[in-house]
Parts: C-alpha cells; structure tokens; sequence
C-alpha cells in the first residue's frame, strides 16, 4: 500500500491522483470494480465521479441526497467502511440502487476524508476474495480511503506555486463550502481572528481581489476541488 500511496502523492495532476485512488481499490483489494463519488459536507449531496468495472473505467452519472442513504450516512458519520448484503441491503438501500448490477449482492461504502471532512466516498464491487467481507478488511479499506484523502490533497511544488499551508489549503476548502468565519473557527478549533488572518493570508497569496476570486483560481490550480 505505501508504494502505491506513493504513486498518488507525486502524480503530477489531480485528476491523475482521482484515478489513481479509485484504481487502488482494485489495485490492493480483492475487487474487480469500484464506484467513486464526491460528496459536499454543506449540501449533503453526492456525486458520481468515475466508475471502474470489467468493462474498463468511465464517467459515473450519479447524483443523490446522502439523507436518502441511510448506509452512506452511517459511513460518513462514523468516518469507517461500512458494508450489507442480505435483507440489511434491501433495508437500507433504496430500490433504484438495487436494481443496477453493482449493487445487488452487497453495499460497501468507503469514506474518504480530507482532514476531519469527508469529501467523497468508494464503493468497491465486484468481490473476488475467497473469505467473506469481514473486519480486518473493513479496517484495510478504511486506513486505504483515509491515507487516499491526505495523498489527493497533498500537492508537488509546481502544483503549489502559492506555496500555501496546509491551514490555509484547509481555510480555503471551508470557504469553498460557503461557510462562515464563524463556522470555520468553530469547526477548526481557531479562533476567529486567526481565520480572518488566514483568509486575508491565503487572498493575497492567490493574488485575488476577494474571497470568491480566491476560492475560484484555487479550483482552477487544483489546490483544492
């Protein structure tokens, strides 16, 4: 897992670094598939980013409320894999889910966190292991889905040209969310004059006029997403 971790914190985009981490789900795991999604703190809606499956790798169109996924919510709350099959399946997964392919035996929802937030979610499919889905690989895939997350935001000196720190990546990404310098201070555990230092901070770093234009270029440059 190290060395592979290695291959997403030096690649080079970040688009690579999202390919690369779904891939790890079947590059290290007993899985012939998995299902990458992004997931927005602020509006509790995810959305589907790519999909790799026997066919090969394509775009994954998918867009839902995390509320109307009771297993998905468990996962994201207790930052943990979470997995059902069986009648737990059918209790917790709505009826649309069940009728694709991917989802019919078995849910396995990794979360995939960016800091303390989770930012985007796997589920892995497609399982070709000889034991059953137990704990110690619900253990693996979590350590994998968090170690990912640190990796994907992490960046090379030319893709950090502002040479920000990791507060100031971490005050940028919460601004992107809309949330408030009071919402920040009291999620971050700072107080609120040192997240309008960090604001004014990462503004000026980003060349920008204000908070959106910073929020914006950094988007642009893959800083934060």
């Amino acid at each position: 897992m190290k060395d592979y971790l290695q291959m997403i914190y030096t690649a080079a985009y970040h688009e690579d670094k999202i390919v690369l981490t779904a891939r790890g789900f079947t590059e290290l795991f007993p899985f012939s598939g998995v299902h990458l999604y992004s997931y927005s703190p602020l509006s509790e809606i995810i959305e589907g980013i790519l999909q790799i499956t026997d066919q090969g790798t394509s775009p994954l169109k998918i867009r839902d409320d995390v509320r109307n996924l009771p297993l998905l919510r468990k996962a994201i709350r207790i930052q943990q894999a979470v997995y059902a099959e069986g009648s737990e399946l059918i209790r917790l997964s709505p009826e649309k889910y069940l009728k694709m392919e991917f989802y019919k035996s078995f849910v396995l929802a990794v979360p995939i966190p960016c800091n303390t937030t989770v930012v985007g979610y796997a589920c892995p499919g497609q399982y070709t292991g000889s034991k059953p889905i137990g704990d110690d690989l619900l253990q693996a895939l979590t350590l994998y889905g968090q170690l990912a997350g640190k990796a994907i935001r992490s960046m090379n000196p030319i893709d950090n040209p502002c040479k920000l720190s990791d507060r100031e990546i971490a005050v940028l990404q919460r601004m992107s969310f809309g949330e408030s310098v009071k919402e920040m201070s009291e999620f971050m555990g700072i107080s609120q004059f040192t997240v309008q230092d960090y604001v004014k901070s990462v503004t000026k770093k980003m060349t920008a006029h204000n908070r959106v234009q910073a929020v914006a270029e950094a988007i642009r440059q893959g800083i934060i997403k």
